[in-house]
C-alpha cells in the first residue's frame, strides 16, 4: 500500500518538441547548388628594380670630375680677382690727381687698400661660395696686385715706384684681410665677430694712427671717414649679427688687439725705413 506520508516526486519533463515540417521551398533551397563565392586575386607583388651599385673606380672618378671643375672654377675666379685688383691698382695712380684734396689719402693709404681687397675679395667670396679658406688665399692675390697695378701706372706715367715692400706687406696681411671677409660671410656667430674685429681693428688703426702722424699734411677728413667707417662696421655687425655678450667680447677684443698689434708693426717698418 502506499504510505500516505510520503510525498509524491514530481519529476520535470522537457515538453516534446512539435516535429520538424519541411516544405517544398527548404527541400529546393537545400537541393540547389551553392554558388562559389569569388575569392579576390592576390595583390600584384610589387617589383622593385635597384640600380646596380656603381664601382669604387667609377664613383672615385666621378669624385675626381667633380673635383677638377671646381679646382678650375676656383682658378677662375682668383684670375679675375687678381685682375679686378690689377686694374683697380692702376686707377689709384690716377685717383690721387683727380680727387679732391682733403680725400686724396684714399687712394694710397692702408684703409684704402684694405676697403678695396676686402670689396674685391668678398665679391669672389660670396659667389663662389668660399669659407675663410678660400678668401684666405684670395686676400694677397688681392693686395699684391694692387700694389703691382699702381706700382706699373705710376712708373708708366713717370712716377718709379718700386712695390716690393708694399708687396711683402700684402702677403702677410691679404691672408688676414681674406680670412675676415669670409669669415663675415659665415653663418657662425663668433666667426663673424672675429672677422668684423679684424677689419674693424684695420681701419680703427689707419685712422687714429694717421691723424696723430700726418693728419697734419693731409688733413683730417680722410682719416675721420674711416674712423667713422669702422665705427659703423663694428656697430653695424653688433646690432644686426651678434645676439650673445661673449661674441660681443670676441669682437671688441680682437679689433684691440688688431689696432694694438698693427701699431707696433707698422712702428718697426716705418723704423725700418720699409714704409
Amino acid at each position: 500500500m502506499r504510505d500516505p506520508r510520503r510525498r509524491p516526486i514530481i519529476r520535470a519533463v522537457d515538453p516534446p518538441h512539435p516535429p520538424l515540417r519541411f516544405d517544398r521551398s527548404m527541400t529546393a533551397l537545400a537541393s540547389a547548388p551553392t554558388a562559389p563565392v569569388p575569392v579576390p586575386p592576390p595583390a600584384a607583388a610589387r617589383i622593385t628594380v635597384h640600380a646596380a651599385p656603381a664601382s669604387r673606380a667609377g664613383a672615385h672618378r666621378e669624385r675626381g670630375r667633380a673635383r677638377r671643375v671646381r679646382h678650375v672654377r676656383d682658378a677662375g675666379a682668383l684670375l679675375s680677382v687678381a685682375t679686378g685688383s690689377l686694374v683697380l691698382g692702376g686707377l689709384t695712380s690716377y685717383a690721387q690727381t683727380v680727387l679732391p684734396e682733403p680725400l686724396l689719402p684714399a687712394a694710397n693709404s692702408i684703409s684704402g687698400w684694405t676697403i678695396v681687397t676686402a670689396l674685391v675679395v668678398g665679391t669672389a667670396a660670396a659667389r663662389r661660395g668660399w669659407g675663410m679658406r678660400g678668401a684666405a688665399i684670395a686676400g694677397p692675390v688681392a693686395f699684391v696686385a694692387l700694389t703691382v697695378g699702381y706700382a706699373l701706372v705710376s712708373t708708366a706715367r713717370g712716377w718709379y715706384y718700386d712695390p716690393t715692400a708694399w708687396g711683402l706687406v700684402g702677403l702677410a696681411a691679404g691672408p688676414v684681410v681674406g680670412a675676415a671677409v669670409g669669415a663675415l660671410l659665415s653663418r657662425r656667430e663668433r666667426i663673424v665677430a672675429a672677422g668684423a674685429g679684424v677689419l674693424g681693428g684695420v681701419l680703427l688703426l689707419d685712422s687714429v694712427r694717421s691723424m696723430v702722424e700726418v693728419a697734419q699734411y693731409t688733413g683730417w677728413t680722410w682719416w675721420i671717414v674711416v674712423g667713422l667707417a669702422g665705427i659703423a662696421l663694428l656697430g653695424g655687425v653688433l646690432l644686426t649679427r651678434l645676439t650673445s655678450a661673449a661674441a660681443a667680447a670676441i669682437m671688441l677684443g680682437v679689433a684691440a688687439g688688431v689696432a694694438a698689434g698693427g701699431a707696433a708693426v707698422l712702428a718697426v717698418l716705418s723704423g725700418a725705413f720699409l714704409i
